[in-house]
């Protein structure tokens, strides 16, 4: 209780990289009933409104229930790990504010133990838990209703993942919360922002390239003369197969290096004195072995010349998958190990996010042939075991809204491969 107490304090003086150490070395020598119970994340599961009934608990918690300690910290270490703010700097805040959060409500459970008739039923209890370790301090009210709850304040960003069931392997991040979502602001970071970016795989080997950008120009970032720009893949907690750091000075920050073909969390941070600029979602493998397809990696063309390599597309990568009216915009993608003398098939389509093909595409280079499905085919001999294929397509008449680039790729005696890549039309 010494060391956790220190952590405690080391949190409100907003030395979270200490504290995270500090708490972890008095959970460490702490018995699994405190250590569960400091951090057990099923709490902050879901959505739930602390405004109703004081005998209400959130659904996620009461679904689990029936788990034991173990099981239940375990899950909390995956669900901690995929929270943590900013991978790019030491220590784990978010896990700091949860175990800071639920020491506090230890405390007020104490106190009103020792004052008589102020206990109230164990589950006006779980009530309050729930409601500090959600979202902090009451610090707001709600005049209509005449009820107070915790806060857009303490609580303005949703780090935690929102999943499916119990099934954490496709976490989803929304950063802006309302409140019935958990919530923490970090202390010393400024306002969190999401900033638009890219992200592609290629095959190098047995491993896989990951190239990354992100475009800071119309954010409120831009311009920042202590930019720090990282780029993370994670795999689990304290474990970064890859970690980039890029020009955060620059409009448009870029990484590219090389990890493993394995399913990892991508995430995109960039550390300013004017805030912080953040992108996080899942990233799984390519296949290394065998028939393979890259993503399609957009661009932005210059003159006639197209990019014949990886690295000439990544010079000219897009930090968004935001387009603008009327843009001409070029795709790059490489085929992986066609046999010698085979033909490809291309065929390149646009979906609406309502379903549906658009009527037409544009193709800027001569050879492509729109089929009445608004389909662009065309074939190439295959040029080795990897064959890079660049094209550039006019996005006129398209208009505004949510759309996907549909590739197929297939060759005689092959099934037809498949990438998407989603866009916007802005």
């Amino acid at each position: 209780w010494c060391d956790a107490l220190r952590g405690y304090v080391l949190h409100g003086m907003a030395e979270d990289a200490l504290a995270d150490a500090t708490l972890r070395r008095a959970l460490d020598q702490a018995p699994d009933s405190v250590r569960c119970a400091l951090t057990d994340a099923t709490w902050v599961l879901g959505r739930w409104s602390q405004r109703g009934s004081n005998n209400s608990v959130p659904e996620a918690r009461t679904d689990r229930e029936e788990w034991d300690c173990r099981r239940r910290m375990a899950v909390s270490d995956t669900i901690w790990w995929l929270s943590d703010p900013l991978y790019g700097t030491p220590g784990n805040e978010r896990w700091v504010e949860h175990v800071t959060r639920s020491m506090s409500a230890r405390f007020h459970a104490e106190i009103r133990n020792t004052i008589p008739g102020s206990q109230g039923p164990e589950r006006y209890q779980d009530h309050l838990w729930a409601s500090r370790v959600r979202r902090g301090p009451v610090d707001s009210y709600d005049s209509d209703r005449g009820l107070s709850w915790t806060s857009r304040a303490a609580a303005a960003y949703h780090f935690v993942p929102d999943f499916e069931a119990d099934d954490l392997g496709d976490p989803i991040w929304k950063l802006d919360g309302d409140l019935d979502d958990e919530g923490y602001t970090p202390a010393v970071r400024g306002p969190f922002m999401d900033v638009p970016y890219q992200v592609a795989r290629f095959r190098t080997g047995e491993s896989m390239r990951v190239v990354a950008a992100t475009r800071l120009k119309g954010t409120p970032l831009v311009g920042a003369l202590d930019a720090a720009a990282t780029f993370v893949l994670t795999d689990g907690p304290e474990r970064m197969p890859l970690r980039l750091v890029a020009d955060g000075h620059l409009s448009r920050p870029q990484f590219s290096g090389r990890a493993p073909s394995e399913h990892y969390i991508a995430s995109l941070e960039v550390v300013t004195s004017k805030g912080v600029g953040w992108a996080r979602a899942p990233l799984g493998p390519l296949v290394v072995e065998g028939a393979e397809i890259s993503d399609m990696l957009l661009y932005a063309p210059e003159g006639d010349a197209e990019p014949n390599d990886t690295a000439s597309a990544v010079d000219a990568m897009l930090g968004s998958t935001a387009l603008q009216e009327e843009a001409t915009v070029g795709i790059f993608w490489e085929t992986y190990q066609a046999p010698a003398g085979a033909t490809l098939e291309f065929h390149l389509s646009i979906e609406k996010s309502s379903g549906g093909l658009i009527d037409r595409l544009r193709r800027r280079l001569p050879g492509g042939t729109p089929s009445d499905r608004g389909t662009l085919t065309w074939t190439e001999p295959v040029s080795g075991d990897t064959h890079p294929t660049a094209i550039s397509l006019d996005l006129r008449d398209l208009g505004k809204g949510e759309y996907a680039f549909v590739l197929r790729v297939g060759w005689e005696g092959r099934s037809v491969l498949e990438r998407r890549r989603a866009f916007t039309v802005e």
